[in-house]
């Protein structure tokens, strides 16, 4: 039996010194804010994602919900010979509900159980992806400032008794009034740090960072454990959720860089990405003594393998019982044209090295650095005329 844990980001934060201080106007987890961004969702099999969301304000509020589901290669546009080209297939599936003054809500994504009926997650592919949630009027026919929204994801496996949790990436609305629209543009959500005429999302950051053990590593110091598999998730700062119920595909290139304990640096990892992502680091190819597949938990749940050089993610390149990798956003592969912000949550699961004991299955958000502006789509309700 697997049980999950969950590396506290605000932990994390208090240990280096509050790092959302030292960072203004960017994104983080342990804040609270009026967009709240869900890198992991799963309700694949019989996995589930438990959302639990808080208003601590002495005041109510309209919050509008965005599903996406990730479609893998399915998410890009297509040229077949004769030129005809398909478009991507990206779902996605909006909803919204009230919540009312110091109220905490809860529902689980895959049959929208909870304190009030949500829709059901897209499934038309694999039923993993991302949830994006802000604040609005009652009308929905803007965004709106209201610092005062936090949530937490919580992922279960009823089949292996596990489950693991992390904080949403919360964006703080600055430069206005509570409850007045955040950006000049009703539909335009601009992650741009503060505008002082119109008021803005936090920024993101321009590159992530994340600690892990290389794939396939055996000897570890601690237990003997070693990295059975290793996955990444991750939500992009720049989305166009129009039109309602398929988005528009904005694709990047995530581009990797590897060290490992003795400083040796790995280039040449990358993949084509999409507004919300799911990647495998490494090949999925550990087997037991008897030959069984133990990556069966993760290969069927909505992954790409990486594109390119996945092997460096591996214990084969690396040789190193730990190692961190810092992945940046471009628009072409070559990674000379600056592409979008990254907001992750990575996912470890250990073994020994007998096969004979499975550890904590554990997850931790990204760290980040830089600053990268962003936006978000959405297509707001039209103003219903007064009769006069």
């Amino acid at each position: 039996m697997k049980r999950y844990t969950m590396v506290g980001a605000a932990v994390s934060l208090a240990l280096v010194g509050t790092t959302a201080l030292a960072a203004p106007n960017i994104v983080n987890t342990s804040q609270k804010g009026s967009l709240l961004v869900f890198p992991e969702i799963d309700a694949h099999s019989d996995r589930n994602t438990i959302i639990r969301m808080a208003n601590d304000a002495t005041g109510a509020i309209n919050v509008k919900c965005y599903y996406g589901e990730f479609t893998d290669q399915d998410a890009f546009d297509s040229t077949s010979s004769s030129g005809t080209v398909t478009p991507g297939n990206k779902p996605t599936r909006d909803f919204s509900f009230p919540m009312t003054r110091t109220q905490a809500v809860f529902w689980e994504v895959r049959d929208g159980d909870g304190t009030y009926q949500m829709p059901d997650f897209p499934s038309a592919n694999t039923a993993t992806g991302e949830l994006v949630c802000w604040a609005t009027n009652n009308a929905e026919t803007k965004q709106v400032k209201w610092n005062h929204l936090s949530a937490t994801a919580t992922i279960i496996d009823p089949g292996d008794e596990t489950s693991f949790s992390y904080n949403a990436w919360s964006f703080y609305a600055r430069g206005i009034k509570n409850k007045e629209q955040v950006g000049a543009v009703a539909g335009r959500l601009d992650l741009n740090g503060i505008d002082k005429t119109n008021g803005a999302y936090d920024k993101c950051g321009r590159y992530i960072i994340g600690h892990f053990g290389p794939q396939n590593n055996e000897g570890q110091p601690v237990e003997r454990v070693h990295v059975d598999d290793l996955y990444l998730s991750v939500a992009s700062c720049t989305q166009d959720l129009v039109p309602v119920g398929n988005a528009r595909v904005l694709p990047h290139w995530i581009v990797f860089t590897i060290w490992s304990e003795d400083e040796t640096k790995t280039t040449g990892t990358k993949e084509k990405a999409d507004g919300w992502w799911r990647m495998n680091l490494g090949a999925c190819d550990i087997q037991d003594n008897q030959g069984n597949d133990l990556c069966d938990d993760t290969v069927d749940t909505g992954f790409s393998e990486i594109d390119v050089n996945p092997e460096h993610f591996t214990d084969d390149i690396q040789e190193s019982q730990s190692a961190f990798f810092r992945a940046e956003s471009f628009l072409d592969s070559a990674g000379t044209q600056a592409g979008y912000g990254l907001l992750g949550v990575m996912v470890h699961d250990l073994d020994d090295d007998d096969f004979s004991e499975e550890y904590d299955i554990n997850a931790t958000t990204t760290h980040h650095a830089g600053k990268r502006t962003g936006y978000i789509l959405w297509q707001p309700d039209a103003e219903v005329p007064e009769k006069k």
